[in-house]
């Protein structure tokens, strides 16, 4: 449990109200995207602020707060994500990525609480697509595994699907066998679900895995044709033969 002074709260919320101002500076300035909701699968208000204008504030923000503690870079984090925009939520992912320290300084178990407050495909893949790296994955893995293994039985679609995004950046760039095994079976357990939010995440797992386990993946293909979701197979097959997404 993190305990911060008044002194270090007080920088929290400096800190938060400085990115905000920022949002509020440049809103409006978004392509359609940046605010349409239904396009990112969310119901979170949204300061209409472009991906673009945000990774230069993040770049800005590191740049200036090189001095930011451990702790106090998770408490940041934690007043982001639990934020009411959809802005907040997506620029906490945003230093995540260009944190890598900070990042590393991290408990894996944070994700299960960052998670509650994401919804929809762009709050959860900004969260969980490439920030976690193979390798930091692999040095911590009985936490990574743990952890991961209960994404895949949540309640929480959300979680379910962070159980498929987590493994997809690190599969692709690592071949180590523990990474495919794990994605094997949370597609198992998820392969019969029906929304998109699953189907989707399946196939880019899937698709994510042709690079270092291409035969293994033809096999389960054909292995599962009659239980995987179809637009998994189709994704799937055609990377297999193209090898383009």
């Amino acid at each position: 449990m993190l305990v911060l002074t008044d002194i270090h709260m007080k920088k929290i919320i400096n800190f938060h109200q400085e990115i905000v101002a920022e949002f509020k500076k440049h809103s409006g300035q978004g392509t359609e995207h940046s605010w349409n909701s239904s396009y990112l699968g969310h119901t979170h208000f949204t300061y209409n602020t472009s991906n673009p204008i945000k990774r230069k504030i993040a770049k800005e923000f590191v740049k200036k707060h090189k001095d930011i503690s451990n702790k106090e870079f998770k408490s940041l984090l934690d007043a982001l994500y639990t934020s009411p925009s959809y802005d907040e939520k997506s620029f906490a992912s945003m230093l995540l990525e260009y944190m890598k320290d900070m990042r590393k300084s991290l408990r894996p178990k944070a994700l299960d609480s960052w998670l509650n407050h994401l919804h929809g495909w762009a709050e959860v893949d900004s969260l969980c697509q490439s920030n976690f790296k193979a390798e930091e994955m692999l040095e911590n893995w009985d936490t990574w595994n743990e952890l991961i293994t209960k994404f895949s039985t949540s309640k929480n679609i959300s979680k379910r699907r962070a159980s498929l995004v987590l493994l997809t950046g690190a599969i692709s760039h690592n071949n180590d066998n523990r990474l495919f095994k794990l994605g094997m079976k949370n597609i198992e357990k998820l392969k019969t679900e029906k929304d998109i939010l699953i189907t989707k995440a399946i196939s880019w797992l899937l698709r994510s895995m042709v690079k270092h386990h291409k035969k293994a993946v033809a096999l389960y293909l054909k292995q599962n044709l009659d239980s995987l979701p179809k637009i998994a197979i189709r994704e799937t097959e055609r990377k297999i033969l193209t090898g383009r997404k």
